[in-house]
């Protein structure tokens, strides 16, 4: 039966993500640059979650799904592992907020991130000190990577401490 031979036929539009607010695989992927791959890798690491499916079974995501997902690229960029951003994430979709834990998982990351620092600052020490005696990377005694793993070992250490 035809739309001109029902008057209560109404065909659904072609994009009923658009009308309902929904957004599909391919809308979110356009919206965030994820690949199909990434996505899935946040579905099944419990980071976001599409709520609703098409009667095809395609999955649909709401649009705060936007925000999550580069809330969690923010997150991977300074270091966060999916493991802590997903820690993270359940602490804020959680009822019962714990701040005292938030604050425990933060202070961890901030160590770790300090660590780094003090690992990039030695390693800076021992380039500048290349770059101003050029000759010495020549040098048969000269170790470039010997001596940035001895400045960088004692710094791990500090941090396992």
């Amino acid at each position: 039966m035809t739309e001109q031979q029902h008057p209560s036929f109404k065909r659904q539009p072609r994009d009923a993500a658009a009308v309902t607010g929904w957004l599909s695989t391919g809308q979110l992927r356009a919206q965030t640059g994820l690949t199909r791959g990434a996505l899935r890798l946040y579905e099944r690491e419990g980071l976001i979650c599409s709520q609703q499916r098409t009667a095809a079974g395609y999955r649909m995501f709401n649009r705060e799904c936007i925000d999550r997902v580069h809330g969690i690229q923010i997150a991977k960029s300074v270091g966060f592992t999916l493991a802590e951003i997903r820690e993270i994430l359940d602490l804020i979709d959680a009822k019962n907020f714990s701040r005292a834990r938030m604050s425990t998982v933060l202070k961890q990351r901030l160590s770790v991130i300090d660590a780094r620092i003090d690992q990039l600052r030695s390693l800076r020490k021992v380039i500048a000190a290349a770059i101003q005696n050029p000759d010495s990377l020549v040098d048969p005694e000269c170790d470039l990577v010997r001596d940035f793993a001895l400045s960088s070992n004692a710094d791990i250490k500090k941090v396992k401490a």
